[in-house]
């Protein structure tokens, strides 16, 4: 996806915000969506070599859907695949300039111009329906870590274990977050108090300095 094909991407929020009822919403804000372009910067490195969509016609993209859906490993790493899978619906995405995944009331709608039917295009849009399916549609960043890892994953099973290596390597090199972060060390009183006291002589000590010169 080129920068010029994303400008789309945001404004429709992938899981649903252009579906927002009138007045107030109470919800929840989504945490903020901070390696997208890292991220797309990553995947066009691996995948935009190719240049051409792979599928003319929808119903070739749903073959590809089908054969992930039937998957034994991805199901057996994804329990609510099948069923998030029950819910996608694919549309050409006329007049469209970027794929997207749209959520709606019943399910996921795949919007997939002609230029976006590859199966690289499918595994990314896929994903965001199967994130959302797992964590929930307002409680993960768009491109986080958690979609990262399940778009590695989609790509491993539906095109092949090598561009699924290429992947990891992109998202090394570009520094996309892909697994789970380890949680910070949480420091005792004692240590909370160690550093407090620590850092008033530091800024006394800047302090007295100043006054000298």
């Amino acid at each position: 996806m080129t920068s010029g094909v994303r400008e789309l991407e945001d404004a429709f929020n992938i899981f649903g915000s252009i579906f927002s009822t009138r007045g107030t919403s109470t919800r929840k804000a989504r945490p903020r969506d901070q390696q997208r372009v890292k991220l797309y910067r990553a995947e066009d490195q691996v995948f935009k070599k190719a240049g051409q969509s792979e599928f003319q016609t929808l119903s070739q993209c749903q073959t590809f859907l089908n054969e992930l859906k039937r998957d034994k490993v991805l199901a057996r790493w994804y329990p609510k695949l099948k069923r998030t899978m029950d819910k996608v619906e694919l549309h050409p995405g006329m007049g469209r300039r970027s794929a997207c995944c749209e959520c709606r009331n019943y399910g996921y709608v795949i919007k997939l111009p002609i230029w976006a039917r590859s199966r690289w295009v499918i595994c990314h849009e896929l994903a965001h329906a199967l994130n959302a399916e797992m964590h929930g549609r307002n409680s993960i960043s768009s491109h986080g870590w958690e979609f990262a890892r399940i778009f590695m994953f989609l790509v491993q099973r539906g095109i092949s274990k090598e561009e699924s290596k290429k992947l990891q390597a992109s998202f090394k090199k570009n520094r996309v977050k892909f697994t789970k972060p380890k949680p910070k060390r949480e420091l005792s009183p004692e240590r909370k108090a160690e550093l407090q006291e620590r850092m008033k002589k530091m800024q006394e000590a800047r302090r007295v300095k100043r006054e000298m010169k």
